[in-house]
């Protein structure tokens, strides 16, 4: 349903999990495409 990115800092990650969604920059970890 979108991009989903795998964050190296998981405190990023429950940040943004609060958004719903976990959208995290390319740069800070792995993207991949989840259908």
């Amino acid at each position: 349903m979108g991009y989903w990115y795998l964050p190296i800092d998981s405190d990023l990650l429950q940040a943004i999990s609060c958004r719903g969604h976990y959208y995290i920059p390319v740069f800070i970890g792995f993207s991949f495409e989840q259908s």
